[in-house]
């Protein structure tokens, strides 16, 4: 009677952990974003009962300094999903193929002559490589210029996203005085 407790117990035990397999889904999520341009498509596996955002996760795990939350939209079919939304409520299917768009922003940056640079960015880009950015389109070496937002000095170290930078923001260029 002992072995078929164990053996009934280890049949459940199977049962159980092929159910969970099986409701598994292996999607292929593939991440358009221009600064990152050629990235490979991503196969993960997830619960149908998962929530959208579980994608933003696995690519967050994957590439954690390239990317946030906050700037990733996920679509499936051409329709954009909703981060709490479960997988299921929009029918994602075994070997789904699904994109993730990395958000950009167009920020001005305008210098002192009151020239205007239209610069394309993420929200998670650092105020240095900013910096950078401009210089190839100005000449101005970062060093010798600062950043402001409505006054506000926006410092090296820091991401355009803790700002609140939005769309077509002006950001002011101004020369440090030598």
């Amino acid at each position: 009677m002992a072995g078929t407790k164990s053996s009934s117990k280890l049949f459940y035990e199977n049962f159980l952990l092929e159910s969970l397999l099986e409701h598994r889904l292996e999607i292929t999520v593939h991440i358009h974003c221009l600064q990152f341009d050629g990235l490979e498509p991503l196969d993960i596996c997830l619960s149908p009962t998962q929530q959208v955002r579980a994608i933003k996760d696995v690519i967050l795990k994957e590439e954690p300094a390239n990317f946030h939350h906050d700037t990733m939209v996920v679509t499936y079919k051409g329709k954009h999903l909703e981060d709490y939304f479960q997988l299921r409520d929009y029918g994602i299917q075994d070997g789904a193929r699904v994109d993730v768009l990395v958000e950009q922003r167009q920020v001005w940056v305008v210098t002192e002559s009151d020239e205007h640079y239209l610069v394309d960015v993420e929200p998670s880009i650092s105020i240095w490589h900013l910096k950078q950015i401009v210089e190839a389109m100005t000449g101005v070496s970062p060093q010798d210029f600062e950043l402001f937002l409505l006054n506000e000095k926006l410092r090296d170290s820091l991401e355009l996203s803790d700002y609140a930078v939005k769309q077509k923001s002006k950001l002011q260029m101004v020369t440090k005085c030598t």
